[in-house]
């Protein structure tokens, strides 16, 4: 909204995991995984195990027992992710990247961010000075995340899980502040036409694409 506020009105926000990924429940639980060996050696291992030792139907009985409420389809989708080793290399780098990139509220995003790891390169995709990355992506003066939602806050609909573990209680309330402070968060219809904030209450959890029982569930707020 900010790097095209003549082409955008307004933005609805599920879930908005837009600060502090890193520091969130999912983020802190998973940081092993973040590191810049992680990448390797899970791929290694994804290669050893279920490319060569493991037959595709045990593979998907292991998924079916770890993600019981997956419907069949995504569990192929599931099972098809953990049988490529270069598919589990790029998602944890990206995962990685996204760590680092999505910062505190009042922070201004950038690039240049010291690496994870002493000694390691921050590569970027798409090349281009560090100018033209922060001004693509509405950052520079008053880019922090805080800024741009106070400043659009009455173009932006959010909903909050009321348990969400790639957002956590810190990050909801810090988003919900920034919106009460530019004039949105109303509650539910109570906005006339301005943002508003609604705190889920009926179980929808962060992933509800996953299956069509919560998508339904979500397509029912519209």
């Amino acid at each position: 909204m900010k790097a095209r506020p003549e082409a955008v009105d307004g933005a609805f926000m599920l879930f908005p995991t837009v600060c502090d990924m890193a520091q969130t429940p999912n983020g802190r639980r998973l940081r092993p995984l973040f590191f810049f060996v992680s990448a390797y050696i899970l791929a290694a291992v994804v290669a050893v195990f279920f490319v060569y030792l493991f037959p595709a139907p045990l593979t998907l009985r292991l998924c079916e027992a770890l993600f019981p409420i997956f419907p069949r389809s995504q569990l192929y989708v599931l099972r098809s992710l953990i049988c490529s080793p270069r598919t589990v290399f790029s998602a944890l780098r990206m995962a990685r990247d996204e760590m680092r990139i999505i910062k505190g509220i009042q922070d201004l995003p950038s690039y240049d961010d010291p690496p994870l790891e002493e000694g390691e390169e921050i590569r970027t995709s798409g090349g281009g000075t560090k100018g033209e990355k922060e001004e693509s992506w509405g950052m520079g003066e008053g880019g922090a995340v805080a800024d741009v939602l106070r400043t659009n806050a009455k173009g932006i609909w959010v909903y909050f899980a009321e348990r969400d573990n790639w957002v956590g209680e810190k990050g909801r309330v810090e988003i919900y502040r920034a919106l009460k402070e530019g004039g949105g968060a109303f509650d539910e219809g109570m906005g006339n036409g301005s943002g508003e904030a609604v705190f889920g209450s009926d179980g929808v959890p962060h992933d509800f694409c996953i299956s069509e029982y919560w998508v339904c569930s979500v397509d029912g707020l519209a």
